[in-house]
């Protein structure tokens, strides 16, 4: 019964979140138009309308829904001994043999401890998100310009409230190339740099974490200088072939057109059907890419990699329809695949293993529980800083 009532409340929680957020976004929106009419302020108050529809909808849908997940699972999961012995190993900042469980199996279990605390407020643990965190920078990926908030922005302003770290938002365009956006992140990381004097510890989602990738082997002494480490989310680390699927491919096929007058007049000023940005993300240049640049990257800080993978009718109704149409042989979380969001062994960055969930679960809207996830990258970094003899061991 208690797992009942835990998911009712942390599901009214989210309600109200949706409407007193929607409502003060729209208020916003609202003035800013009133105050000076302009058609983008229109646009803009128009796709915040839709997004907080969406919102405060979905939230309330899951709210009277009558079906409830169970938690007796996760709460059978965190009472067995194996987890208990990680969990006191990782408060008491000991180091876990790698017999009893690896870097994946300690994230999970950091995970699932802070998640089931928040859901069932009965239920209490010992860890704790330390004070000095470097402050967060999130970097988000292709399309996320629709959305009203960068991904994981929600979990950052959890942070921000509950523990007071400060985090900032890099805004690269979704659908440039890698090298147009690692130029954008230099000038707003050393810009951050010089505000605050404190290095950036950057949460990359996506496609945004190969537009950083990109940026530190590009400008290793600005990174050197201002960053303390990147934390990929579902990032095709080593590119993606959805770009090789065949509706891409026919769309492509009006490149042949390159020659003509209005083709070049476009192409001066855009990425004509982004033909620069899916060849920077192609699995054939990233997975090369990475082989030959891995060694020139920042070398004194801290990597890790989350990959994602979800059922093709779990989720957000956009997952489902990429599952349908740009399918995939390998295990995936609907665009991402799996083997292709994970460091390969010969790099010394820490894969923090897969969880279930779809592409967009850092979107504002998504019920996926955000604010357990940061703060578990917090709480497994500083315990992999304290008990690794070199950051840089694996």
């Amino acid at each position: 019964m208690h797992d009942y009532i835990a998911k009712k409340i942390y599901r009214i929680k989210n309600f109200r979140r949706a409407l007193v957020t929607s409502g003060e976004d729209l208020f916003e929106d609202s003035f800013r138009l009133l105050s000076n009419p302009s058609i983008r302020d229109c646009l803009r108050l128009q796709k915040r309308f839709f997004n907080s529809y969406t919102w405060t909808i979905k939230s309330g849908y899951r709210l009277l829904r009558p079906k409830e997940e169970a938690l007796d699972y996760q709460e059978e999961y965190l009472k067995s001994e194996k987890t208990r012995k990680i969990i006191n190993s990782v408060v008491k900042k000991e180091k876990i043999d790698g017999s009893l469980a690896s870097y994946e199996e300690i994230f999970y279990a950091i995970f699932n401890e802070i998640d089931f605390g928040k859901k069932v407020h009965s239920y209490r643990h010992n860890l704790s998100v330390p004070d000095d965190v470097d402050n967060i920078m999130l970097i988000s990926g292709v399309l996320n310009e629709i959305f009203s908030t960068a991904a994981f922005e929600r979990g950052a302003k959890h942070l921000k409230k509950k523990h007071g770290i400060n985090y900032t938002v890099c805004k690269a365009a979704g659908l440039k190339c890698v090298a147009s956006n690692a130029e954008e992140i230099k000038d707003q990381v050393e810009e951050y740099f010089e505000q605050t004097g404190k290095k950036v510890w950057v949460i990359a989602f996506s496609k945004g974490g190969l537009d950083f990738l990109h940026f530190m082997r590009k400008y290793p002494e600005t990174a050197n200088k201002c960053v303390s480490g990147l934390s990929t989310i579902a990032s095709p680390i080593l590119g993606s072939d959805r770009i090789n699927h065949k509706i891409i491919g026919l769309i492509n096929q009006l490149h042949r057109f390159s020659e003509a007058s209005f083709y070049k007049k476009l192409d001066d000023k855009f990425d004509v059907l982004l033909k620069d940005f899916q060849e920077s993300i192609s699995e054939e240049f990233q997975e090369g890419w990475f082989k030959e640049n891995f060694n020139y990257l920042p070398k004194d800080m801290f990597y890790s990699a989350l990959a994602l993978q979800s059922d093709w009718k779990d989720g957000h109704i956009w997952m489902i329809l990429t599952k349908l149409f740009f399918q995939s042989k390998n295990p995936n979380d609907g665009i991402v695949d799996i083997k292709s969001a994970r460091y390969p062994h010969y790099f010394h960055g820490v894969n923090l293993g897969i969880l279930d969930g779809h592409h967009l679960i850092g979107t504002r809207t998504s019920e996926f529980p955000q604010e357990a996830l940061l703060e578990a990258h917090i709480i497994f970094k500083e315990y992999y800083l304290a008990t690794t003899s070199r950051p840089l061991d694996s």
